[in-house]
């Protein structure tokens, strides 16, 4: 991971045009704006854990639900 000290009004640049300034910054926390082309998704990390939990839940649901109509068509058999 690369740490690199930036003050209010600073940026730092990315590969792909996308820009990261400080915008405010004050006791325990930093206020940062992102540009980046409209093709570029920006999530918070929280956010995207989250969707992956959901999709993670959703695949296990999933293969439960197709593991029991295996065991009733096994039955009916």
């Amino acid at each position: 991971m690369l740490v690199i000290r930036r003050s209010e009004g600073e940026s730092i640049l990315l590969s792909g045009g996308i820009e990261i300034r400080v915008l405010e910054s004050g006791h325990k926390k930093v206020v940062l704006g992102i540009a980046a082309p409209q093709e570029i998704v920006v999530l918070r990390k929280e956010v995207a854990d989250a969707g992956q939990s959901n999709r993670s839940a959703a695949l296990s649901a999933e293969r439960l639900r197709a593991a029991e109509l295996a065991r009733l068509f096994h039955r009916k058999s």
